[in-house]
């Protein structure tokens, strides 16, 4: 999985961090084709600029594909302030 992500991303793989498998019976489906999900952390000169152009391309996404406005002022909220 990490090969995939590195490769859809452009990150390598000596940047990711460990993995966690969920363990059989908590819930999730299982599928042979879903290669997980992705936590993406961007630090240091620019990223809050980063954070908001991944913000507003996730919302023209979900608008796009679901034709529902998306509201990615009421995401900033979840976020953990420093």
């Amino acid at each position: 999985m990490k090969q995939y992500w590195s490769k859809l991303t452009g990150v390598p793989i000596a940047n990711f961090q460990k993995s966690f498998i969920k363990p059989e019976g908590s819930g999730y489906r299982k599928n042979i084709h879903y290669m997980g999900t992705v936590k993406v952390r961007v630090r240091g000169e620019g990223s809050t600029y980063l954070l908001f152009r991944i913000l507003g391309s996730i919302a023209g996404l979900v608008q796009s594909m679901l034709n529902i406005k998306a509201q990615p002022e009421h995401w900033m909220e979840k976020l953990p302030h420093a």
